[in-house]
């Protein structure tokens, strides 16, 4: 969408800027308090620049934040408190997958004990009801403020992308706080196909994206197929696309139910892909992400993934027994993973290779086992990739490079597609 002249001339006159990605870019310059700023790392997110405007660019209108417990500023004060202590007119609080506190829909409130603010759970909910909610709270602005990990498969992702195509009907104004990717500014992994769209993925995307959500918002944009949205993004300050997995860099609290380390975070765009086969990956210990194995694994295992010299990575034999999901109460060997750089690091190779080297090497190999005992035959790993080469070349006994040696030309269309998009210096 082209930004008209009317619009471009009032938000001059208001101290706004048009961004690289056709977003408006919100202000950075503080008024009467400052937003902490971590000594170490230099960077603020775009919760923080905004509150210490205090939050100017939301006066008049009537707003809705999609948030959770991630949505805080540097010293910890949720960004609803904020805004309400500043005037913002917040008629509710849309929650999405777990909740606004982070610990499941059922435990959050109906309102919300601090600001008596309504909370609306709204993962996955419908094009009707998103046009109901805008209706009922009477909304013209829809705030976002969720940490992501970076991965295709995040579901909060996906609450943005239903939010802004409710808010293109009215063409209304999305606004998102923005925060570093931690997973980095480059792309990885297979590109989303549209024959595997599903509530994992909806758009064309790489499942290592290498986008901030600001980012994601601009490229969503160009996604819609009709109506407009007036997208505007309070970008994170210090922060460039070389600048990847610090946990000092906007990650102020865990992201989601397991993911409670920065090496967790670093790993989980990759290891989640062994969700798709009956392996213990963590799941019941206190390295989820980090560890994986099955009772027949043995030393070779180990031996196997130290040969193919992944970047980034090293690999420790371990022995673990796991209190929940694949394997529980049984002895397990397998590996630890231990990240050895943040900057070489490919998360996605990495858990391509540990499923082609356990396809290799044993016949007890096995895709996911249902609730039912029937083998799911793959269909959880397509859904993941997005794509159905992966499954069949892991079937195959393909080595992790050739795997990723598939994807490569349809990535480099998605580096090109989203180009457009990007607010952040540094290459992909």
């Amino acid at each position: 969408m082209t930004m008209s002249v009317s619009r471009r001339a009032m938000l001059s006159a208001s101290g706004l800027a048009v961004a690289a990605a056709g977003a408006a870019a919100l202000p950075a310059t503080a008024q009467a308090r400052a937003p902490q700023q971590s000594a170490s790392s230099g960077v603020r997110t775009g919760a923080d620049t905004s509150a210490a405007t205090h939050w100017r660019f939301l006066a008049g209108r009537r707003v809705g934040v999609i948030t959770n417990q991630t949505g805080v500023l540097e010293d910890f004060t949720p960004i609803v408190n904020s805004m309400v202590a500043d005037g913002v007119d917040v008629r509710v609080i849309l929650a999405p997958e777990f909740g606004y506190t982070g610990g499941g829909a059922d435990l959050d409130d109906a309102t919300d004990p601090s600001t008596g603010i309504t909370i609306e759970n709204v993962f996955q909910v419908g094009a009707a009801e998103w046009d109901a909610l805008l209706s009922r709270f009477d909304l013209d602005t829809i705030v976002f403020d969720v940490a992501q990990l970076g991965a295709r498969y995040e579901s909060q992702i996906w609450t943005l992308w239903a939010a802004m195509r409710a808010l293109a009907k009215r063409n209304q104004t999305m606004v998102v706080l923005d925060r570093p990717n931690p997973a980095g500014g480059q792309a990885y992994g297979p590109v989303l196909e549209s024959t595997h769209f599903s509530d994992v993925g909806l758009v064309p995307l790489a499942l290592q994206h290498g986008l901030t959500v600001g980012e994601l918002a601009g490229y969503f944009r160009s996604q819609l197929s009709s109506g407009s949205v007036q997208l505007q993004v309070a970008q994170a300050d210090g922060w460039t696309r070389q600048r990847a997995n610090s946990s000092e860099d906007g990650l102020l609290v865990p992201v989601r139910p397991k993911v409670t380390s920065i090496s967790t975070c670093l790993l989980y765009p990759g290891m989640e892909l062994l969700s798709a086969a009956h392996v213990a990956c963590g799941t019941g210990t206190d390295r989820p992400y980090e560890v994986v194995g099955a009772p027949y694994f043995d030393d070779e295992f180990v031996r196997d993934l130290q040969g193919q010299d992944l970047p980034g990575v090293r690999f420790r034999p371990i022995k673990f027994r796991p209190t929940a999901g694949p394997f529980r109460d049984e002895s397990c060997h397998g590996v630890q993973i231990h990240v050895t750089s943040t900057t070489a690091l490919d998360p996605i190779r990495i858990g391509v290779s540990i499923l082609s080297t356990m396809r290799r090497r044993y016949l007890e190999f096995s895709w996911r086992i249902l609730d039912n005992g029937a083998n799911d035959r793959g269909r959880r790993m397509e859904l993941l990739t997005g794509e159905p080469r992966t499954r069949v070349l892991i079937g195959a006994s393909a080595h992790g490079a050739a795997i990723t040696d598939s994807w490569q030309a349809k990535l480099h269309e998605f580096r090109l597609a989203t180009q457009s998009s990007l607010l952040y210096a540094g290459g992909r």
